[in-house]
């Protein structure tokens, strides 16, 4: 599997940076979308992200939990 370079905006859920002359045009644009769209456009769509799973979770059978739940 390739990976992207580490210093991708987003890579490893870092923040993305916008110049101070970027401020005016990314508000407008939060105004219109809620949500920043100059991040987002930045972001690779396939960026890796960390895994926050405690390492407890993943061996949690779950099967045992949603057993009823099931025929």
């Amino acid at each position: 599997i390739k990976t992207n370079p580490k210093s991708w905006p987003g890579e490893n859920g870092k923040g993305v940076e916008t110049s101070p002359e970027e401020e005016k045009e990314k508000n407008e644009k939060f105004k219109l979308n809620q949500f920043n769209l100059m991040a987002s456009d930045r972001i690779a769509l396939n960026r890796t992200l960390m895994d926050v799973q405690k390492k407890k979770v993943s061996s949690i059978p779950t099967i045992h939990l949603y057993r009823d739940c099931f025929p």
